[in-house]
């Protein structure tokens, strides 16, 4: 299963949004177009991509960097009425200023800039476990789930459990999304791990792993589970 790389646009202006969309599903670029930032959540699952539409909007460039950085994205960037192209960084952040017109040729460039960047992304294939003497050397394909502890992450395997320096919220970044899903604000499964999905009260809120294992489902992170394991999610 080849990832796709998600893309959230908030815009006001639904002719870009629908050239857009017209554009990225043929490049395979998974797209959800949002009209204000209030409807997408800080714990919704990981973005590649946060694209806010500047155009009409009267705010100043440090207004508009607080407003969407709020968000846990990959890659921040803002289409307006620019000069050039350019970039601001705070915080370990980078926003990027991207002339936009609306253009063909400008929308086949920003179809580009995304794939491009999602090529150059590496993942990690090790998790090193540190013990006294020794660093030990942990697969990720080994690996059953992954829950957030603060500083530190627990991740499980079928037969130990290993503590991990660094948070939730920057490993999910590190993680191959073919191979692992954020399905809680606490909780990361591998999917080739899933062995059955089951519902309460008409929706799916369970996840059970090849060693019996239950994990509940987050209701932000629902669709986003199911896209990624390619099945539907109406029983």
């Amino acid at each position: 299963m080849q990832h796709e790389p998600k893309v959230v646009l908030i815009s006001q202006r639904k002719d870009l949004a629908s050239s857009l969309s017209t554009t990225f599903k043929e490049f395979k670029v998974s797209f959800k177009h949002l009209t204000t930032t209030n409807e997408l959540s800080s714990d919704a699952e990981s973005i590649d991509w946060l694209i806010y539409d500047a155009v009409g909007e009267r705010e100043s460039f440090e207004e508009t960097f607080e407003r969407i950085t709020f968000f846990n994205a990959e890659n921040y960037a803002v289409l307006g009425h620019f000069n050039h192209q350019h970039q601001l960084q705070y915080d370990n952040k980078k926003l990027l200023f991207i002339p936009f017109q609306l253009l063909p040729d400008d929308i086949l460039s920003l179809t580009e800039l995304i794939q491009e960047s999602r090529s150059q992304r590496v993942f990690t294939h090790v998790f090193p476990i540190k013990n006294v003497g020794r660093i030990e050397l942990l697969p990720v394909q080994d690996v059953l789930w992954i829950k957030g502890a603060g500083n530190y992450v627990e991740v499980y395997t079928e037969d130990d459990k290993y503590l991990h320096r660094t948070t939730l919220h920057t490993l999910v970044k590190q993680l191959d999304t073919t191979k692992f899903a954020r399905i809680h604000r606490s909780t990361i499964v591998n999917l080739l791990k899933i062995k059955e999905l089951s519902s309460e009260l008409g929706r799916f809120t369970l996840v059970q792993l090849t060693d019996g294992t239950e994990l509940k489902i987050g209701h932000a992170y629902r669709n986003n589970l199911f896209e990624q394991l390619g099945v539907s999610a109406s029983l």
